[in-house]
């Protein structure tokens, strides 16, 4: 549904907002901004009903599929596996470059690149060790792992 429509709300909040915002003949984009940022923040939160929140589950996981590719599936750097939807991180120079996992590939700026020459790129094409330069973040996940690290764990799990 598109267009407005009219909703009665009480004359005490219209007036405060009238008084708030010195604008008497029109609050309506305050009020909006207000519930368009309530939905925001609420989105996701067990007011909704079930079939909203499965609706929402599925849009999520379809969109990520056609961003990422398949969840199960990723990228395998020796002993390392990178989810499709990992995202990869570089600081050379002080400057943070980014990469993600694609279809099974390292994507950064729309090129494929394995991890060496992906860290190869970023420092100019000077040798560089992909295991102390990539810094890794799981889907999910807010922090970041130095590969290396990641790699000496996972030797010793096997």
């Amino acid at each position: 549904m598109t267009g407005q429509i009219a909703i009665l709300i009480d004359a005490k909040l219209h007036n405060e907002l009238v008084l708030r915002t010195r604008k008497a003949d029109d609050v309506t984009g305050f009020i909006e901004h207000a519930i368009e940022t309530f939905l925001e923040r609420t989105a996701e939160d067990d007011l909704w009903s079930e079939d909203y929140l499965e609706e929402l589950r599925e849009s999520e996981m379809d969109g990520q599929s056609a961003k990422y590719g398949d969840q199960k599936k990723g990228f395998q750097w020796q002993t390392i596996f990178l989810p499709n939807g990992t995202n990869l991180k570089i600081t050379y120079k002080g400057r943070d470059y980014l990469a993600d996992v694609r279809n099974q590939k390292i994507v950064a700026d729309g090129v494929e690149h394995t991890p060496s020459e992906w860290a190869r790129r970023v420092a100019n094409n000077t040798n560089r060790n992909a295991w102390r330069d990539i810094w890794i973040q799981f889907k999910g996940s807010s922090q970041w792992q130095l590969a290396d690290a990641l790699r000496w764990v996972e030797k010793e799990v096997k």
